[in-house]
């Protein structure tokens, strides 16, 4: 599973862009979502996949720009963003904890590198002692794992063009 691109903290007005996004819309999207996908397995999985960041949030410092210094749209103040994306992030996990057991992989996003950083060593601390959560915290842009003899691959896409895909993973793994 892997909820790229969730911007939260972004703000859209229906009037303007036609499509209304806020951080509860962000919310409301994401679990929704994942509750439809747990819905339609067949039956429970030997463990899930996350990759997160990549995005997750919409901004990466107090000033409300990007990592690249681009100013954003908010719908709540930075730091409100900050926490109430660490605490939904948990709840995510939390709902595909009660499925199977998780791994969590990292991917750098280009609007938030350094506050997915933080959102991860958030649930590295969150989840060091529990047994059926693993995160992997590691600043790479590119994840890999393995699943039998497959190699998995996570990036936010940014840097790489995903025809080269193939021929970077083999090299870099």
């Amino acid at each position: 599973i892997s909820p790229t691109d969730l911007h939260f903290g972004s703000s859209a007005w229906v009037d303007e862009t036609g499509n209304h996004y806020d951080t509860e819309e962000a919310k409301e999207r994401l679990m929704e979502r994942t509750e439809n996908l747990i819905s339609r397995m067949p039956g429970r999985p030997e463990k899930i996949f996350l990759a997160t960041g990549s995005d997750w949030f919409h901004i990466d410092n107090e000033q409300g720009m990007t990592t690249k210094g681009t100013p954003q749209d908010l719908s709540a103040s930075p730091s409100q963003i900050f926490i109430d994306g660490c605490m939904l992030a948990q709840e995510h996990i939390e709902l595909l904890r009660s499925v199977a057991p998780v791994e969590v992989y990292f991917m750098r996003g280009n609007h938030d590198r350094h506050l997915s950083i933080a959102l991860m060593m958030f649930l590295k601390a969150t989840y060091a002692e529990t047994e059926d959560v693993t995160v992997h915290l590691d600043p790479k842009l590119r994840q890999y794992t393995s699943y039998g003899n497959t190699l998995i691959g996570f990036t936010h896409g940014d840097g790489v063009k995903g025809a080269d895909l193939p021929s970077l993973m083999a090299k870099e793994e």
